[in-house]
């Protein structure tokens, strides 16, 4: 709750403020995306807790046959190295996102408007980060669909029940979904703070193949179907693209930003007022 708090707070003090950001927030806006998260965690949550436990009679009872064409071939994949290698292909983008959000108003503001393309970029990745993290929650509640692990027979049945897997968890897969929304929100946010630069291929390339090779250690290490990773992917891509798409200004207010701010000195005190056309 206060977590929720200091963001509604940051909202309610940067909606107003004009910077060189190529973004700006409203507070109608952000309370819908917030809204909306909310909703489908609680949903999840709810769903959660009527899931018949997964037993060994649930995990005798597994037939390949059931699953897909597609999907079917990859039970049998197990790797405890493509977990750990996942993994890194999970946290690398949100640290590297994360660092585009200080460090790009850092690069870009004017006139000491760093503080303020901070606050509205957190927000920004923020919602984008909530959003996705709710809907792959939600998707997975919903679909409550078993992993390929539990399909494998050659592995022990301690290792295809380990509750530390969240067995009935394999749709979407979550590392590719946070892992594509923190890619393509950093690929976003870099191509419209730098429209003109010549790194933006680059930076879209990395931010494709980075979700997509963390979805394929997950594919190799038995932990997710294909499907999976597709749904997984496609989420996280949508939220980190359309999230800061959905903030841009319009082109009229980029050609007009104002700035109110207070000043003090030895021979006045008062406001103020700059503009920049």
């Amino acid at each position: 709750m206060r977590f929720i708090a200091f963001i509604t707070g940051l909202v309610l003090i940067t909606s107003g403020v004009h910077s060189q950001s190529p973004y700006s927030i409203s507070t109608g806006r952000e309370s819908i995306i917030a809204a909306g998260s909310v909703a489908l965690y609680a949903t999840h949550i709810l769903l959660q807790d009527n899931l018949e436990p997964f037993t060994i009679n649930t995990l005798n009872s597994l037939d390949p046959k059931d699953v897909n064409a597609l999907d079917r071939r990859v039970i049998g994949l197990y790797s405890l190295s493509a977990d750990k290698r996942s993994d890194l292909g999970k946290l690398a983008p949100v640290i590297l996102s994360g660092a585009a959000v200080i460090a790009l108003p850092g690069v870009h503001s004017e006139n000491g408007s760093f503080i303020e393309e901070l606050s509205v970029l957190a927000i920004i990745w923020t919602e984008a980060n909530l959003l996705n993290a709710s809907a792959t929650s939600f998707l997975k509640t919903v679909t409550a669909r078993t992993r390929p692990i539990a399909y494998n027979t050659a592995l022990s049945t301690e290792t295809r029940l380990n509750p530390d897997l969240d067995i009935r968890e394999s749709f979407v897969s979550g590392h590719t979904s946070l892992s594509a929304v923190n890619s393509f929100f950093t690929a976003k946010v870099f191509a419209d703070y730098f429209p003109g630069s010549r790194w933006k291929p680059l930076v879209w390339g990395l931010a494709a193949i980075i979700p997509a090779w963390t979805g394929f250690e997950r594919i190799r290490a038995g932990l997710h179907f294909p499907t999976d990773v597709i749904g997984g992917y496609a989420l996280g891509a949508m939220c980190g693209y359309f999230i800061p798409s959905i903030h841009k200004k319009p082109e009229d207010e980029k050609l007009l930003n104002y700035r109110i701010s207070p000043v003090s000195s030895f021979h006045h005190t008062g406001l103020k007022f700059s503009m920049r056309f």
